[in-house]
């Protein structure tokens, strides 16, 4: 949550760990790779493409289990 605050404008939004950060419009199809990118070096994983289809990956609760998970 922390870096999503501190990297994208959320305007209006308030962001909980359920929030759809897409649908919400707090982050666009760029921010979602750079998203990724942050994670994958953050945490030493790779998400695989079943991850980035995953509906779980639109929330930070759902990234917190896919994390958890590698």
């Amino acid at each position: 949550m922390e870096f999503v605050n501190l990297h994208y404008s959320v305007g209006d939004v308030n962001v909980t760990p359920e929030t759809n950060l897409i649908v919400s419009g707090v982050i666009d199809s760029i921010q979602v790779i750079e998203l990724i990118v942050y994670i994958e070096k953050k945490y030493n994983i790779e998400f695989t493409e079943d991850d980035l289809l995953d509906s779980e990956f639109a929330s930070i609760a759902g990234l917190t289990e896919l994390i958890l998970s590698k």
